[in-house]
């Protein structure tokens, strides 16, 4: 067995970001927080981001194979790494750069004019807010024993749509 046969044998791709446990306690931790909700373009904003750091796996998988073809000569050019790599470019790159754009101006917009209902003033703003925490205090302690009792469980998307929950809770106000 020559060396590159046995690195070879223990090479492992890179897993897709869409594949991991991160994105699912992401993914949980956004269902939680109920961004769909308030914002415009936030599934697609997060889909198109997620395809994006899906592509550079996806690329540094096909670049391992590609380059065992070229060592053994059955591909001669790079030509076919570079359709990959424009058609993420083009794809979900392409994509998320508009999406996040309306996302982002979306929680603009939205925030702007609830900092507006509370006269534009710094002071009636942090007031409400701290009324708010106050009066959520026993749906905080229910919030800690939900999340304690998904912990026990061992349900951990749970535990994430709950801490997402938790600064929804904290948030709206």
């Amino acid at each position: 067995m020559g060396q590159s046969d046995e690195y070879e044998e223990y090479t492992v791709y890179e897993e897709p970001f869409s594949r991991t446990d991160d994105y699912l306690k992401m993914n949980y931790f956004l269902i939680g927080m109920k961004l769909a909700d308030t914002y415009k373009s936030t599934d697609d904003c997060f889909n198109n981001a997620v395809g994006a750091a899906d592509s550079e796996a996806y690329f540094n998988n096909y670049m391992f194979d590609h380059q065992k073809f070229m060592e053994n000569g059955t591909h001669t050019t790079y030509f076919l790494p570079y359709l990959n790599i424009t058609g993420a470019i083009a794809g979900p790159y392409a994509d998320s750069l508009p999406t996040c754009y309306d996302f982002t101006y979306s929680i603009y917009a939205y925030e702007s004019d609830r900092f507006k209902t509370f006269g534009s003033s710094w002071g009636n703003f942090f007031l409400a807010f701290l009324f708010n925490q106050m009066g959520n205090a026993l749906n905080f302690q229910t919030k800690f024993e939900r999340i304690k009792q998904e912990k026990e469980r061992q349900n951990f998307a749970g535990v994430y749509q709950e801490y997402g929950d938790l600064v929804y809770l904290i948030w709206n106000f």
